[in-house]
């Protein structure tokens, strides 16, 4: 302790620091006009934190940028004195005529910058009505314990972290081992009451209060954090104490990686987590606007009854819920995974146990290294790589289409029908990429097995080719789009609207809520009727019968205006109606017009409108519909008729 604050040893430090001063002096000015710029605006960046606060959870107004400008500033309000101390401890270091004990002092400098800009970030970060509270939604109370215990830490993490890293740097073994390995016990047991202190069952961050809204992994493990938390710091303190400070320090230096790193993921999961659900409310909005715009659509068009008939659901409508599952299950599973790789790294080097798994060889495969053949080795991390990789490939699989969907196809000018041509063809590059991912692990590369799916595929071409047909044709169809998710088709005698495109089969849904599977190679090589394929516009004929001696040209003025004023009806191509057969019975004119409702409910009703004008209209303007009639003529002899009224007369009764 006398040694620490000798004056000697800051004398050399003070001058040393002078002389560099006066040699960079331009440079030392820019950046210290910097750093008070920084510190003069710290009060207007906080007012913009708080505005940018009250502009979250507004549908039309919140977006993940104001989270990335918030966390911006958050970092220029915390650095300006941390990176003023690290610059200072930063030029001791390179300084070349100073002491061993000047750089010594810079490295302690550099090191308790770092720290105090971790704590004094985290701290800020959980302030009232901050970035914690405002941005991430945790609670005021986790907020409150998390910044009142850094404080207290701050001050004891600093100076203790100064001394380790002041005296690791000294060649003197005595004061490594005296006053260095008593600043890193004090620092340590100070960690294991802010373990305590943050982690403890009744007031801590994980009671049972505040773990009912977290993950079911969260509210299981919550009774092993504390005495996790406690019992590592406490460990190394006791390998200092008993003579094991080297050691200590570099479990130390890993525990400090690793606290780093599940801070690093806990922010991270927040920004993703936040950006996901600000997408899933846009999206949430965009299908309820769609809803209502459907409903009040439904309600001109004067449809009271709706059970009257079947209307289908958008076959491109989007599962608000199920992406969000998808995107919630995906974002965890990812920070999980580079969670455990930042752990491997952190520690595989200090635990040779790990590195067991490299040495245990379950086969031998030919590879081709350098242009050299060799037989390389296959072991249980090779085995275990390919079960990770197929993992993550099941889990991608099945959950990215969700994340694809909500965070870059919603985003785009697509059509459903691409957007879903491009999750299919997504989920297939991902599914092919990790099945050759996972056979390269253990050593089965594509010239290893060529011949053998070249026979497989000879083989089963002759006995599954209809499979194969139906599999190339949907691939056809995804990459062509003849057919696409939300198109009203004709095909193999069947009309619907396509639903779903499978690796098989197409699901058409009929007009009576039918689900029919298509196999998908009747849309390449049968006759295919797509209604919406390029041109929604479709038009609809129909022939009216009028009677014989009724008024034609009133008749032709009638039907014309009335398919004129039908709402649906479009303009361009405009109706139009001729007069094109004298019937049997009727004086036929066919109606034909233009409309943009390919669905068969949308003919349907566009057809009862019409034909309901045209019969009252016909009513009331006294031209009769025809409707069908015969004239039955009937023709006989004279000799007939004269021998059937003298038959007639003697069988009359004789008065």
């Amino acid at each position: 302790m006398i040694w620490l604050a000798s004056a000697s040893l800051w004398g050399q430090a003070w001058a040393a620091a002078r002389a560099d001063l006066e040699a960079f002096s331009t440079g030392y000015g820019l950046v210290a006009l910097v750093l008070l710029g920084l510190w003069g605006i710290r009060r207007r960046m906080r007012r913009r934190l708080t505005e940018i606060a009250t502009r979250i959870g507004q549908v039309r107004t919140d977006s993940i940028l104001l989270t990335v400008q918030a966390l911006i500033l958050q970092v220029l309000h915390t650095i300006p004195a941390p990176a003023a101390i690290a610059l200072l401890g930063w030029r001791l270091t390179q300084v070349a005529e100073s002491a061993e004990t000047v750089k010594a002092i810079g490295s302690g400098l550099m090191t308790a910058a770092v720290a105090g800009f971790a704590f004094q970030f985290l701290r800020h970060l959980c302030r009232k009505e901050g970035i914690a509270q405002a941005h991430f939604r945790w609670g005021e109370r986790t907020n409150s314990l998390v910044r009142h215990q850094l404080l207290w830490f701050l001050w004891l993490a600093l100076p203790t972290t100064f001394v380790v890293a002041l005296i690791q740097e000294q060649s003197d073994a005595l004061l490594r081992y005296s006053l260095g390995r008593l600043a890193f016990i004090t620092l340590m047991l100070g960690a294991v009451v802010l373990a305590w202190r943050l982690l403890n069952a009744r007031h801590g961050l994980y009671t049972n209060a505040a773990t009912q809204s977290g993950s079911a992994w969260l509210r299981g493990t919550r009774r092993l954090w504390l005495p996790f938390g406690m019992a590592v710091p406490l460990t190394l303190a006791a390998l200092a104490a008993t003579g094991y400070y080297y050691a200590a320090l570099q479990l130390e230096f890993r525990l400090n990686t690793t606290v780093l790193i599940i801070l690093a993921a806990v922010l991270v999961h927040a920004i993703l987590h936040r950006l996901l659900l600000v997408s899933q409310r846009r999206l949430a909005m965009k299908v309820a606007m769609e809803k209502r715009a459907a409903a009040l659509k439904s309600r001109e068009e004067g449809e009271r009854d709706a059970g009257a008939e079947v209307v289908l659901e958008a076959p491109d409508a989007i599962d608000v819920v199920e992406i969000r599952e998808q995107t919630h299950h995906l974002l965890r599973v990812s920070i999980g995974f580079l969670v455990l790789v930042g752990f491997w790294f952190a520690w595989v080097s200090v635990l040779p146990a790990l590195n067991v798994l490299n040495e245990v060889t379950l086969w031998h495969h030919t590879a081709v290294v350098d242009g050299v053949t060799t037989q390389q080795p296959t072991t249980l991390t090779s085995l275990g790589l390919c079960l990770l990789l197929v993992l993550i490939t099941a889990t991608a699989a099945r959950n990215l289409p969700g994340f694809l969907e909500i965070a870059l196809l919603q985003r785009l000018p697509l059509e459903p029908g691409a957007r879903y041509a491009t999750r299919a063809l997504v989920l297939y590059a991902i599914v092919t990429t990790g099945i050759v991912l996972a056979f390269n692990a253990i050593g089965v590369s594509w010239s290893s097995v060529q011949w053998l799916v070249a026979a497989l595929t000879v083989g089963l071409g002759f006995g599954l080719q209809e499979i194969f047909a139906n599999f190339v044709s949907g691939l056809i169809i995804l990459l062509e789009r003849p057919v696409r998710v939300g198109d009203t088709v004709t095909v193999a005698n069947v009309s619907g609207v396509v639903s779903r495109i499978r690796m098989r089969a197409t699901t058409i849904t009929d007009w009576k809520r039918r689900e029919l599977v298509v196999p998908n190679k009747a849309f390449i090589t049968n006759e295919l009727v797509n209604w919406s394929l390029s041109d929604p516009i479709m038009r609809l004929d129909f022939v009216v019968g009028i009677a014989y001696g009724s008024n034609t040209a009133l008749a032709h003025r009638i039907m014309l205006d009335l398919c004129r004023r039908h709402p649906q009806v479009l303009e361009h191509p405009e109706p139009s109606v001729f007069f094109i057969k004298f019937g049997d019975n009727s004086l036929n004119f066919e109606v034909r017009v233009f409309v943009t409702e390919p669905n068969n409910t949308g003919r349907t009703r566009i057809l009862h409108d019409l034909h309901m004008a045209i019969d009252q209209a016909c009513r009331d303007h006294g031209v009769t519909i025809a409707f069908p009639q015969r004239d039955l003529h009937l023709k006989t002899s004279d000799a007939v008729l004269r021998v059937s009224l003298d038959q007639n007369a003697a069988e009359a009764p004789q008065e």
